[in-house]
């Protein structure tokens, strides 16, 4: 959807500036209704995401990433649109919501077909080669190596473990 346009005339040139959204828009700010959700019984993932977009018009389409238990009570967002609910199931699991225009239908897809700490054991799809580069510029930010995190859940279903990343040792975590 069109939300503007801008035209630049030069001499010589003119320019044409379209800015627009998904038609999913009418899931998010500023157009849907703000809703509170809660699970109220076991429940998974892509189930909740079905359920979130019951009466939209909408659907979950390709849920091409994890789906995994949420416990009862343990899923809780306060005052957002749908596509925000969905976009946070998305993101507990590194995954991003694409936009089906033709079947208004949401996919929820793995940002990476594999983990990035199994990248350099991987054989990349392509490789593009620097001389057909116009333009590359590069951000050090120093991250540490953790493999393992504790997570502690706040209701009644709520346990404290500690959560490592397969095939180490689960040693290096935040303190």
């Amino acid at each position: 959807l069109i939300e503007k346009w801008r035209r630049q005339r030069t001499f010589g040139t003119t320019v044409y500036r379209i800015t627009g959204r998904s038609p999913s828009m009418i899931l998010a700010d500023p157009v849907a209704p703000r809703r509170n959700y809660l699970n109220e019984q076991d429940i998974l993932a892509r189930q909740l995401a079905e359920e979130i977009l019951e009466n939209t018009g909408w659907a979950i389409g390709v849920w091409d990433t994890v789906d995994w238990l949420i416990k009862a009570k343990s899923f809780s967002l306060t005052n957002v649109t749908p596509m925000r609910a969905i976009t946070t199931i998305a993101n507990a699991v590194g995954a991003f919501v694409n936009t089906d225009m033709i079947n208004k239908e949401l996919h929820v897809r793995k940002r990476y077909r594999h983990s990035p700490w199994l990248w350099n054991n991987e054989t990349p799809d392509y490789e593009i080669p620097d001389s057909i580069i116009h333009e590359l510029s590069n951000e050090y930010e120093r991250r540490y190596p953790y493999n393992a995190v504790y997570v502690a859940g706040s209701d009644e279903n709520g346990v404290l473990a500690k959560i490592y990343r397969s095939g180490t040792a689960g040693d290096v975590y935040p303190e």
